[in-house]
């Protein structure tokens, strides 16, 4: 699972994972996680059904987070479904269907 960071003073350190490190910071700046997503590990669940895999960039105590999904060629589009958050998507290659409803009664 991706190691959530957590600065909370400018002194604060936290492990740092081969494809991520914290910038310096100084003052009453903490310091900025970047991430190499190139050679962050996609992670499959092994009851997945769909075979897409996961890379979360950033998440947040609240349940916030920014996930790169990846979908397999030929892997079937989202099915229809309703969040009670924004969710967006962005494709970079290929067909991809994202059945995102507006309203929960949509979603049958």
């Amino acid at each position: 699972m991706p190691m959530k960071l957590e600065a909370t003073t400018p002194s604060a350190q936290a492990p740092v994972l081969d494809y991520e490190f914290l910038s310096s910071a100084g003052g009453a700046h903490a310091p900025v996680r970047v991430v190499d997503s190139n050679r962050m590990p996609i992670e499959t669940p092994a009851d997945s059904v769909t075979g897409w895999g996961l890379q979360t960039l950033f998440s947040t105590n609240d349940g916030g987070k920014l996930d790169i999904i990846h979908v397999p060629p030929g892997a079937e589009g989202a099915k229809v479904h309703y969040h009670e958050f924004h969710e967006w998507a962005y494709t970079i290659a290929g067909d991809f269907t994202n059945n995102e409803s507006t309203a929960p009664d949509q979603v049958l």
